[in-house]
Protein backbone atom coordinates (compact mmCIF):
# COMPACT_ATOMS: atom_id res chain seq x y z
CA UNK A 1 0.00 0.00 0.00
CA UNK A 2 1.30 3.52 -1.02
CA UNK A 3 1.54 6.49 1.26
CA UNK A 4 -1.55 8.63 0.74
CA UNK A 5 -0.72 12.70 1.21
CA UNK A 6 -3.62 14.73 1.98
CA UNK A 7 -3.91 18.62 3.04
CA UNK A 8 -5.47 20.30 5.48
CA UNK A 9 -6.37 23.70 4.94
CA UNK A 10 -7.54 26.43 7.65
CA UNK A 11 -8.73 29.14 5.44
CA UNK A 12 -8.72 33.03 5.68
CA UNK A 13 -6.47 35.94 5.33
CA UNK A 14 -4.09 34.35 8.26
CA UNK A 15 -4.60 31.01 6.94
CA UNK A 16 -2.05 27.99 6.95
CA UNK A 17 -1.89 24.64 4.70
CA UNK A 18 -0.33 21.09 5.56
CA UNK A 19 0.33 18.41 4.32
CA UNK A 20 0.53 15.15 5.98
CA UNK A 21 1.50 11.55 4.69
CA UNK A 22 -0.31 8.79 6.40
CA UNK A 23 1.65 5.84 6.15
CA UNK A 24 0.38 2.35 6.57
CA UNK A 25 -0.05 0.79 10.00
CA UNK A 26 1.08 4.72 11.24
CA UNK A 27 -1.49 6.22 13.91
CA UNK A 28 -0.80 9.85 12.90
CA UNK A 29 1.12 9.97 10.02
CA UNK A 30 4.09 12.21 8.94
CA UNK A 31 4.08 15.94 8.55
CA UNK A 32 5.54 16.96 5.75
CA UNK A 33 5.30 20.46 5.63
CA UNK A 34 3.07 23.67 7.28
CA UNK A 35 2.95 26.57 5.67
CA UNK A 36 1.11 30.60 6.39
CA UNK A 37 -0.69 31.67 3.23
CA UNK A 38 1.59 34.14 1.28
CA UNK A 39 0.35 37.91 1.61
CA UNK A 40 0.87 40.93 -0.24
CA UNK A 41 0.38 44.57 1.05
CA UNK A 42 -2.18 46.17 -1.65
CA UNK A 43 -2.43 49.58 0.25
CA UNK A 44 -1.50 51.97 3.62
CA UNK A 45 -4.12 54.00 5.05
CA UNK A 46 -1.58 56.84 6.41
CA UNK A 47 -4.12 57.89 8.46
CA UNK A 48 -4.26 54.90 10.77
CA UNK A 49 -0.71 53.33 9.76
CA UNK A 50 -2.22 50.36 8.73
CA UNK A 51 -2.19 48.36 5.73
CA UNK A 52 -4.56 46.28 3.55
CA UNK A 53 -3.47 42.78 2.67
CA UNK A 54 -4.44 39.98 0.47
CA UNK A 55 -3.70 36.43 0.17
CA UNK A 56 -0.35 36.49 -2.76
CA UNK A 57 -2.66 34.26 -5.15
CA UNK A 58 0.48 33.60 -7.18
CA UNK A 59 2.56 32.56 -4.60
CA UNK A 60 -0.03 30.36 -2.52
CA UNK A 61 -0.78 28.87 -6.34
CA UNK A 62 3.38 28.18 -6.89
CA UNK A 63 3.36 26.80 -3.07
CA UNK A 64 0.36 24.17 -3.36
CA UNK A 65 1.18 23.16 -7.08
CA UNK A 66 4.23 22.03 -5.87
CA UNK A 67 2.32 19.21 -3.75
CA UNK A 68 -0.57 18.77 -6.43
CA UNK A 69 1.11 15.54 -7.44
CA UNK A 70 1.10 13.97 -4.37
CA UNK A 71 -2.25 14.77 -3.01
CA UNK A 72 -4.87 12.79 -2.67
CA UNK A 73 -7.33 15.60 -1.14
CA UNK A 74 -7.89 19.08 0.35
CA UNK A 75 -9.84 19.22 3.48
CA UNK A 76 -10.93 22.74 3.86
CA UNK A 77 -12.86 24.05 6.96
CA UNK A 78 -16.19 25.62 6.65
CA UNK A 79 -16.93 28.50 8.09
CA UNK A 80 -20.37 29.59 7.53
CA UNK A 81 -19.77 33.36 9.09
CA UNK A 82 -16.79 35.04 9.76
CA UNK A 83 -18.93 36.85 13.17
CA UNK A 84 -21.91 38.99 14.45
CA UNK A 85 -19.39 41.57 14.92
CA UNK A 86 -16.99 41.38 12.10
CA UNK A 87 -17.22 44.33 9.38
CA UNK A 88 -18.15 44.27 5.93
CA UNK A 89 -14.50 44.21 4.71
CA UNK A 90 -13.28 41.46 7.09
CA UNK A 91 -16.11 39.59 5.66
CA UNK A 92 -14.75 39.84 1.85
CA UNK A 93 -11.80 39.32 2.60
CA UNK A 94 -12.08 36.17 4.40
CA UNK A 95 -14.49 35.26 1.64
CA UNK A 96 -12.10 36.01 -0.89
CA UNK A 97 -9.28 34.12 0.60
CA UNK A 98 -11.57 31.24 1.04
CA UNK A 99 -12.74 31.08 -2.48
CA UNK A 100 -9.20 31.67 -4.23
CA UNK A 101 -8.06 28.55 -2.42
CA UNK A 102 -11.18 26.66 -3.75
CA UNK A 103 -10.06 27.87 -7.62
CA UNK A 104 -6.37 27.00 -7.09
CA UNK A 105 -7.37 23.81 -5.89
CA UNK A 106 -9.73 23.27 -9.03
CA UNK A 107 -7.42 24.52 -11.17
CA UNK A 108 -4.20 21.96 -10.17
CA UNK A 109 -6.52 19.02 -10.48
CA UNK A 110 -6.95 18.56 -6.01
CA UNK A 111 -10.09 17.03 -4.77
CA UNK A 112 -12.10 19.30 -2.73
CA UNK A 113 -13.77 18.24 0.67
CA UNK A 114 -14.67 21.12 3.05
CA UNK A 115 -15.79 20.10 6.64
CA UNK A 116 -17.87 22.55 9.66
CA UNK A 117 -15.02 23.24 12.45
CA UNK A 118 -18.09 21.43 14.84
CA UNK A 119 -17.18 18.44 13.21
CA UNK A 120 -13.87 17.92 12.99
CA UNK A 121 -12.97 19.46 16.29
CA UNK A 122 -15.83 17.01 17.73
CA UNK A 123 -13.93 14.00 16.65
CA UNK A 124 -10.84 15.04 18.62
CA UNK A 125 -12.87 16.33 21.31
CA UNK A 126 -11.56 20.33 21.01
CA UNK A 127 -13.62 23.63 21.30
CA UNK A 128 -12.99 26.62 19.60
CA UNK A 129 -10.61 27.35 22.17
CA UNK A 130 -7.42 28.02 19.90
CA UNK A 131 -4.74 26.71 22.55
CA UNK A 132 -6.28 23.48 22.64
CA UNK A 133 -5.45 22.95 18.67
CA UNK A 134 -2.33 24.40 19.21
CA UNK A 135 -1.50 21.63 22.17
CA UNK A 136 -3.08 18.56 20.32
CA UNK A 137 -0.67 19.47 17.09
CA UNK A 138 2.04 19.38 18.93
CA UNK A 139 1.74 15.97 20.50
CA UNK A 140 0.42 15.01 17.19
CA UNK A 141 3.31 15.70 14.98
CA UNK A 142 6.38 16.62 17.85
CA UNK A 143 8.57 17.38 14.64
CA UNK A 144 6.33 19.95 13.69
CA UNK A 145 6.44 22.13 17.45
CA UNK A 146 9.11 24.69 15.67
CA UNK A 147 6.23 25.86 13.56
CA UNK A 148 3.89 26.57 16.38
CA UNK A 149 5.99 28.12 19.11
CA UNK A 150 3.83 31.71 18.96
CA UNK A 151 0.05 31.68 19.70
CA UNK A 152 -1.13 33.03 16.38
CA UNK A 153 0.23 29.90 14.64
CA UNK A 154 -3.01 28.46 16.14
CA UNK A 155 -4.16 28.46 11.84
CA UNK A 156 -1.21 26.75 11.58
CA UNK A 157 -2.07 24.06 14.31
CA UNK A 158 -5.41 23.93 12.67
CA UNK A 159 -4.18 23.12 9.08
CA UNK A 160 -2.21 20.64 10.98
CA UNK A 161 -5.22 19.05 12.51
CA UNK A 162 -7.49 19.21 9.85
CA UNK A 163 -5.17 16.94 7.17
CA UNK A 164 -4.50 14.77 10.18
CA UNK A 165 -8.39 14.49 10.28
CA UNK A 166 -8.57 13.83 6.43
CA UNK A 167 -5.53 11.35 6.55
CA UNK A 168 -7.10 9.21 9.59
CA UNK A 169 -10.88 9.51 8.00
CA UNK A 170 -9.73 9.55 4.20
CA UNK A 171 -12.38 6.25 3.37
CA UNK A 172 -15.40 8.62 4.84
CA UNK A 173 -13.85 11.78 3.53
Amino acid sequence: MKPVRVLGIDPGIRGAFAVVELVPGSLNGKLITVKDFPLKELSKNKSKGSFKTRIDLRALSFLLEQYSAYVKIALIEEVGTVGTNADPFSSFTFGFATGSVHGILANIGVKIETIQPAVWKAGYGLSANKGESLRLAKKFFPEGEKFLSLKKHDGRAEAMLLAHFAAKNIRRV
